[in-house]
């Protein structure tokens, strides 16, 4: 039904449109009537869904729709969208409107004569002025990397450039490890005896040391010698174990180092002196004291001592002296001498 009540509308568009060309010497009013009908037509194919049925009101809601739309009739259709209600009754609203508008119900003239041809077409207009540049859009999203393509065909080897100039010199690297050792060589032959150098500095005087020591309880009384039961390294000395001389074999100046422990119940000390071909020598006393229990006391400096000289170890007074190790050693009296110049 709605088919059939466009098509007519299409046909009374088309007939209008005859009747136009006829009249071609009205130009205003053909004008006019030209207008309305493209109105018309361009409302009518979009009115299937109208729901407009006032007929006072068709005229002027196809000029306000046909306005609203600019002249684009291709948006009438999406703009009376809305009107979807009476749309049969509209459509033949629509037709009795143009009809009685146009005359459709009146005596068909005669076929006026063919009109002539349409003119000549005019000269193309200048092109208008460049536009400014619009704004640089956003930069869009980096795409997605790509597969990476097949190689390549090798290309031929180029000629050898010429030669750069010599880089840097580089670190020095780490020393190697050390190579397996050769073959002895050759002897070579006999040099030149050489000059006869400087005379050295004369070193230390060598070969005259002694340590002299005794281990056995003994008890020293006023007056006697410590008889050293034992000799260790010796040599440019003259000891015999168990007794109390120790000979100097030769002159000069020596380091000397003496100690005594042992301990008694008596009221007074002992006093030790080291002697010399029987004269004591005043610096080297140490007192040895009986009433303060086991102790051990010692004497170091150094000496001018003769060759020949005889020392001992003189227990001068006032009382007698016991001899015992201290501290859990085995030695209760010792004599060290190294001859240093």
């Amino acid at each position: 039904m709605e088919f059939i009540k466009f098509s007519s509308v299409v046909f009374c568009v088309m007939l209008l449109g005859g009747v136009i060309s006829i009249q071609s010497k009205q130009d205003t009013a053909q004008n006019d009537l030209k207008a309305f009908l493209h109105k018309a037509s361009a409302i009518t194919r979009g009115l299937k869904r109208s729901g407009l049925q006032d007929k006072n009101q068709l005229l002027g809601y196809a000029q306000a729709v046909y306005d609203q739309v600019s002249g684009d009739t291709s948006q009438v259709a999406a703009y009376l969208a809305a009107h979807r209600a009476h749309h049969e009754n509209f459509l033949i609203e629509v037709e009795e409107a143009i009809n009685n508008a146009l005359g459709i119900g009146g005596i068909a003239g005669a076929t006026g004569a063919t009109g002539a041809n349409f003119g000549i077409t005019g000269i193309t207009g200048l092109t208008g002025l460049t536009g400014a540049n619009g704004a640089t859009g956003a930069s869009g999203a980096a795409g997605l990397t790509g597969m990476t393509g097949l190689s390549g065909v090798t290309g031929v080897t180029g000629a050898v450039g010429a030669t750069g100039a010599a880089g840097l010199t580089g670190m020095i690297g780490l020393t190697g490890a050390i190579g397996l050792t050769g073959s002895v060589g050759l002897t070579g032959a006999a040099g030149t005896v050489g000059a006869v150098g400087m005379t050295g500095v004369t070193g230390m005087p060598g070969g005259n040391y002694a340590y002299i020591y005794n281990v056995s309880d003994a008890t020293v009384t006023e007056g006697s010698p410590i008889l050293f039961d034992s000799n260790g390294v010796m040599s440019g000395f003259i000891h015999t174990a168990g007794t109390a001389d120790i000979i100097v074999g030769n002159a000069g100046i020596y380091l000397v180092n003496y100690t005594v422990s042992g301990g008694g119940t008596a009221t007074s000390d002992s006093l030790f002196m080291l002697t010399d071909n029987s004269v004591p020598i005043p610096v080297t006393g140490i007192e040895l004291g009986l009433d303060d229990g086991t102790v051990k006391n010692s004497w170091e400096g150094l000496l001018s001592l003769g060759n020949g000289d005889v020392l001992t170890v003189v227990n001068t007074g006032p009382t007698s002296a016991t001899l015992t190790p201290v501290h859990n050693e085995i030695i209760d009296a010792s004599i060290t001498l190294v001859r240093v110049a």
